[in-house]
């Protein structure tokens, strides 16, 4: 009697690459946009090694350089300039288009699509003080500025788009500038701890707290387009 024929053997597996890590920084927004990409890799079946609050903008680029994550949730004016020191020039397509050819040229990563919505950096002060003081833009806060006191987050003060770009472009010298975490900034400007506070303008503490926000009248910050930023392993 014949036998039935023998199924072939499986193909050996290739090398395992392991699971995409996913890192995000220490704000609510980059939580969120951490799990949706967490989600749509896991729904394709893709393992996905996600670790929120990886750190602050250098920390979270180094550890992408280093390959300790695959990719992270990113801004087109912070990698404009926090990590190239370009000028705030440009539409939202040139510089999306700007960081992708220099990120492709010097770091050898990539940036991924536009997620199709910007958070800017934005400078918040409580709205009752801003009717009181008449402020409405940057260039108003930099008259009233030695008043005051502003609350700011480590990431901002120490970048150039962030409390020395300000500086420079609109003569702003505080009183007194405490560096306060994410989490306290707002707590502390509704009790009237800090008079300004660094804020994202997709922040939906911003209307909770009841605060306003300063037109850019000197067009200093450029665009900030959210996407995912990726090595190449």
């Amino acid at each position: 009697r014949a036998e039935p024929p023998r199924p072939a053997p499986a193909p050996a597996p290739g090398p395992s690459l392991g699971p995409v890590v996913i890192g995000t920084k220490t704000f609510a927004e980059s939580y969120l946009l951490g799990e949706v990409f967490t989600a749509l890799l896991e729904d394709r079946g893709i393992e996905v090694d996600l670790r929120p609050g990886f750190g602050a903008t250098q920390i979270v680029f180094d550890a992408l350089l280093a390959g300790d994550l695959d990719l992270y949730p990113e801004y087109t004016g912070t990698g404009l300039l926090a990590l190239l020191g370009e000028t705030p020039e440009g539409s939202r397509t040139q510089v999306w288009r700007r960081v992708q050819r220099r990120f492709d040229e010097e770091f050898n990563v990539s940036w991924g699509p536009a997620l199709g919505f910007e958070n800017t950096y934005a400078i918040a002060v409580r709205r009752s003080m801003a009717d009181s003081l008449g402020l409405t833009g940057l260039s108003d806060l930099a008259r009233v500025a030695p008043q005051l006191v502003a609350g700011f987050s480590p990431d901002f003060m120490g970048r150039n788009d962030g409390l020395p770009g300000l500086r420079d472009a609109y003569g702003m010298r505080f009183r007194r500038v405490r560096p306060l975490l994410q989490a306290v900034k707002y707590r502390a400007i509704a009790a009237g701890e800090v008079d300004v506070i660094d804020a994202y303008s997709t922040d939906g503490a911003i209307a909770r707290y009841d605060l306003t926000i300063l037109a850019d009248d000197r067009r200093f910050c450029p665009p900030y387009e959210a996407a995912p930023l990726m090595s190449r392993r």
